[in-house]
């Protein structure tokens, strides 16, 4: 047998989020750095807190064991979720980065309505080029995980997963196909020219080689180890055509930031308003869900362990897990009522996994707009992780989704103390990462 051992942190920055992974080939008691094999991240921000963002990034960074992030995750947009990337990105070198694909009127609109005013609409106006003018060291390829679509009926040709090997870069192509090619209904073709040199100025097509559109099936993998995006775009205009036009419009006053571009933002947001819902459900449309974990035919499930302890200091307690439920299960602001689940559980790359998510991150930092009574029960995590600081405006996490996870092993990483949760694993001899 050969062990493994992944510590999972959910740092200390309160109404946010910087999930930090990384795996180690275990040797030995401690953590050494010839034994790390893999680092990744999941989110990068919090507000109000930036001073202390700032500080966990720089602490995280110093002791990290690596300068290189092999797969860094934007969940969406908003600025609670990604206000510390320029940090980040000073700091470490980033092999993948993951993001959401949505269209320019899209991003925009969940941006703003995330809190950016007309100055904070960078990042979601042209995500690629905010990253890369920003990447001090290095990012080697930016990936959009398309929304989720056929799949999502069960038709043919989408039922298995994409696999993409880690160790294909830079072309992270395992029979992925990841070309310019219809998503949804934004046709990315030179038949339609306008949307095409949307992406084209952004990157995303093929030949510029450094950034790629993946199915919305596609599974990222090491040996033992793996990654399943899930991009739920179930978003819909009232009124589509007329949206588009109107946003037609508006698209060079809001990509070029002239001084025009004050107002074509107010008049985005009143457009999103009439064509989505001015609720807080309906400005929650975009958000890329994260799967991660060991390969589920890899682990010898009653020979692995799983410890949680809390950052600074906090109580100890450890048990073995003969379930062999090791899966991460990283939520942003994603969705998880009952129809948005459901798709989730039907989706090719989601179906086997479901049942192996140990550790939970509860969406919207526990917002009850984003849960559904029952959920804990459906998933049955070994725990639920809360990232949020409840004496925040929003009040997360919401008194009923505590009251759905009351019998089950819960964490909450706000502004002074987070959560570390370590796991043992044991392969096959045979399995190397």
């Amino acid at each position: 047998m050969r062990s493994y051992r992944n510590q999972l942190i959910f740092h200390p920055v309160g109404q946010g989020g910087f999930i930090t992974g990384q795996l180690f080939d275990h040797r030995s008691g401690a953590f050494d750095p010839e034994d790390l094999k893999l680092t990744y991240v999941y989110d990068c921000g919090s507000e109000p807190h930036q001073g202390t963002l700032n500080r966990v990034i720089d602490k995280f960074a110093n002791t990290a064991l690596t300068t290189t992030i092999d797969i860094l995750t934007i969940s969406h947009f908003d600025a609670d979720h990604r206000n510390g990337l320029s940090r980040l990105l000073n700091r470490f070198h980033v092999k993948l980065v993951l993001l959401p694909y949505a269209p320019l009127d899209v991003r925009l609109a969940d941006s703003m309505a995330g809190g950016a005013g007309g100055g904070d609409t960078h990042f979601a106006r042209n995500p690629t080029q905010f990253i890369m003018e920003r990447a001090e060291r290095r990012v080697d390829r930016i990936a959009y995980v398309r929304g989720s679509g056929p799949d999502d009926k069960g038709e043919e040709g989408e039922r298995s997963p994409i696999l993409i090997s880690l160790d294909d870069e830079p072309d992270l192509r395992e029979g992925a196909r990841p070309e310019v090619r219809r998503l949804d209904e934004y046709d990315l073709s030179p038949e339609n020219p306008e949307v095409y040199s949307e992406a084209a100025a952004e990157g995303l097509t093929h030949s510029a080689g450094r950034t790629t559109i993946l199915p919305s099936n596609c599974v990222l993998l090491s040996s033992i180890w793996e990654f399943a995006p899930y991009n739920d775009q179930k978003w819909k205009p009232r009124h589509p055509e007329a949206f588009a036009d109107a946003v037609a419009r508006l698209r060079e006053d809001l990509t070029q930031a002239r001084g025009r571009s004050s107002s074509a933002l107010s008049q985005l947001r009143r457009l999103y308003d009439e064509q989505f819902g001015d609720t807080s459900p309906a400005r929650n449309r975009i958000s890329l869900s994260l799967y991660t974990g060991p390969k589920s035919h890899a682990t010898e499930r009653n020979n692995s362990a799983l410890t949680w302890r809390s950052l600074p200091q906090g109580p100890f307690t450890q048990f073995v897990n003969d379930r062999g439920k090791y899966g991460q299960l990283l939520t942003g602001d994603a969705d998880y009522k009952v129809q948005a689940f459901k798709r989730l559980c039907r989706h090719p790359s989601f179906r086997e996994r479901i049942e192996h998510i140990g550790v939970f991150q509860a969406p919207h930092h526990g917002s009850r707009h984003n849960w559904h009574k029952g959920l804990a029960d459906k998933l049955k995590p070994d725990a639920t992780v809360f990232c949020a600081d409840p004496n925040y405006i929003y009040g997360h996490p919401d008194i009923e989704v505590l009251h759905d996870v009351l019998t089950r092993r819960t964490f909450l990483a706000n502004g002074q103390q987070g959560v570390v949760i370590d796991t043992k694993l044991n392969y096959p001899d045979q399995l190397r990462l």
